[in-house]
């Protein structure tokens, strides 16, 4: 079997999603990696990461992916659905392949689960949740509420544990009119709380993750059963 290259490009402080993805040990997936700069988790410096794309776009195309994935939550909705687009679109064009970002994933991900009512949990500020809300709310979906942590330091940001996540999400009450749960940011270790999250709270939970790792395997056809990292992986076949 021929080795599947998977893409990532990063915000430069991430270091979660690749030791994250390479724990799953799924064979015949390869994982390479470029990225983007990024001090802090503010609007401007989210945005100012676009500067870097196209640089880091062509860094990946040169390893001749498979699919490639712009895997920072902010920094794909920060400027709304537009912008999100033209992301994929740069991507796209210079690594002539399919491409995402994790924003887009999540948004795929939570109409192939059919649910339209969600409560958003994050480590962000209040700026960039509004930004998020928007988002979302553009792409169809109705944001009952939205929360995060207020972190804007990357050490700080990916040093909070599942536990720590799983208190803040079950501690906010306000997931009742919500039809699922979504835990944005992939330097987060959200992924590793979804099945307790998912039995805790009775409803679907989708990760910024989970739903890159999602959106890759359906798109590149491997097939693979999970067992657990909540139910759109375990529906993926």
């Amino acid at each position: 079997m021929n080795t599947i290259k998977v893409g990532l490009i990063l915000p430069s402080v991430n270091v979660l999603i690749e030791p994250e993805f390479y724990k799953l040990n799924l064979k015949g997936i390869s994982f390479y990696t470029t990225r983007v700069m990024l001090k802090k988790t503010t609007a401007e410096q989210l945005i100012r990461m676009e500067k870097d794309l196209e640089y880091a776009s062509e860094l990946i195309a040169s390893v001749r992916p498979n699919v490639v994935v712009y895997a920072c939550t902010s920094g794909s909705f920060i400027r709304g659905v537009e912008w999100d687009n033209k992301i994929i679109e740069k991507i796209n064009i210079a690594t002539n392949c399919p491409a995402i970002t994790a924003s887009f994933a999540i948004s795929d991900a939570l109409k192939y689960l059919n649910i339209k009512k969600i409560a958003i949990f994050t480590p962000y500020i209040n700026e960039i949740n509004v930004k998020e809300k928007i988002y979302f709310e553009n792409n169809g979906f109705n944001v009952m509420n939205i929360k995060g942590m207020n972190i804007v330091d990357a050490e700080k940001l990916h040093s909070q544990t599942p536990e720590d996540i799983f208190k803040f999400i079950i501690d906010q009450d306000v997931v009742s009119e919500a039809e699922g749960v979504l835990v944005s940011c992939t330097d987060f270790r959200a992924m590793e709380t979804i099945d307790k999250l998912e039995k805790y709270l009775d409803k679907p939970v989708v990760t910024s993750n989970q739903a890159i790792l999602w959106w890759l395997l359906k798109t590149v056809g491997y097939k693979i059963k999970f067992k657990e990292k909540g139910l759109l992986l375990r529906k993926l076949l």
